[in-house]
């Protein structure tokens, strides 16, 4: 676990990360590249966050929180990811962060739906004919709230739980997966994926793509975990 300054500041991070998300101010630090950097800032280790906001964010380039829809809470999972690979301290940990994305992103994504619904028992106690404006933004202010408390909660849930999982199972296969081909399927998932969302190319062309990105990294040997990479 992080020294308590540290996690005091990251918990803050996780929390504007998510009402960053839909409630404002919207300035891009949800975007997982921005709330991965800075969080590795916060935690001694920019590199492993640069590294890991790339990762999920060329993996999840095409998610939009628009309006109502529903979508996996990439931004406050970023943060949670870089907190775990950095106390992991491998190439194969920093990996293992990046796939953790997805349980955090999940559980985010139900607590955004309870956050949602009590935002609209809220809305629903306003009585057109008898509201104020004072009412109207003290609702609007308890809404962003929550979105924070949202952002804390699952950020805390992620990692007591990541720290419980991770470490075991990366012991477990430390001597059995090369981390260079845990990050090859990470850039070549992701590749794949911007490749589609900038040319709108089919998925076959896709994964070729994204086959073509990690085999590229891989000869090049700009993989972490490869000979002379971190």
């Amino acid at each position: 676990m992080p020294e308590p300054a540290s996690l005091l500041a990251v918990m803050l991070l996780a929390a504007l990360a998510a009402q960053d998300t839909t409630a404002g101010p919207q300035i891009m630090l949800s975007e997982p590249l921005v709330a991965g950097t800075l969080t590795g800032l916060l935690m001694g280790d920019p590199q492993a966050g640069v590294l890991i906001g790339i990762a999920i964010e060329l993996v999840w380039c095409r998610a939009v929180p628009a309006g109502t829809a529903l979508f996996l809470d990439v931004s406050v999972a970023s943060v949670v990811s870089v907190v775990l690979g950095v106390g992991l301290g491998s190439s194969l940990g920093l990996a293992l962060a990046v796939f953790w994305v997805i349980p955090v992103g999940l559980l985010g994504c139900g607590f955004t739906m309870l956050e949602r619904r009590l935002n609209g028992t809220l809305v629903a106690l306003v009585k057109p004919e008898s509201a104020s404006t004072k009412r109207i933004y003290a609702i609007q202010a308890s809404g962003w709230l929550l979105s924070g408390v949202r952002g804390v909660v699952v950020f805390g849930i992620g990692l007591v739980a990541g720290t419980v999982v991770l470490p075991p199972v990366a012991q477990a296969l430390s001597g059995l997966v090369d981390p260079s081909v845990a990050w090859a399927a990470i850039f070549g998932t992701g590749g794949g994926i911007a490749v589609v969302s900038t040319w709108k190319l089919n998925r076959g062309s896709a994964a070729l793509a994204g086959l073509l990105i990690a085999a590229g990294m891989w000869v090049a040997g700009l993989l972490p975990g490869m000979p002379g990479v971190p």
